[in-house]
């Protein structure tokens, strides 16, 4: 706490000292006691194991349709070609690296029916050669990515 004239001034470590005194009752001293124990790490969940190749794979497919990767992670729906490119790295996501339909709309921040609805409209558009072949291509590079995903999972203690 600092008083500059006539003003008192709360440090934020101060602050969220006393909101915590006053909101939940704790005691001023197990704050200070707490405050020095270091903090245990969580153990890092599969979802944070999968974040990573969905990444890559996003790089990749961002890559194969010429679109900006960021785009694909976009709020809005952009251009015809972007939602394209999306549907497709959900579609690969869902059937090449074996994630369910939500575990796809949480790494897209769509729902899952979003996700159902892109494998959908890409499986109907697969009937185009050139598609087809770009597909093709994109899912061999996923699969290697999910098998690399599983391979670690069962390594680790």
């Amino acid at each position: 706490m600092l008083t500059v004239g006539k003003k008192v001034i709360l440090t934020p470590l101060f602050a969220a000292m006393m909101r915590e005194i006053f909101l939940h009752g704790v005691s001023p001293m197990t704050l200070i006691e707490n405050s020095h124990k270091p903090r245990r790490r969580r153990q890092p969940s599969l979802r944070d194991e999968l974040t990573r190749p969905c990444r890559v794979m996003e790089e990749a497919v961002a890559a194969a349709f010429a679109v900006p990767a960021d785009e694909l992670r976009a709020s809005s729906r952009r251009t015809a070609g972007v939602a394209f490119a999306r549907q497709s790295a959900m579609y690969l996501a869902h059937v090449a690296m074996g994630l369910s339909l939500c575990a796809v709309g949480r790494i897209f921040h769509r729902h899952r029916t979003t996700a159902a609805h892109a494998c959908l409209l890409v499986e109907q558009r697969r009937d185009d050669p050139a598609i087809d072949r770009l597909l093709d291509m994109l899912e061999g590079v996923c699969a290697e990515l999910a098998r690399d995903v599983h391979t670690r999972s069962r390594v680790r203690p």
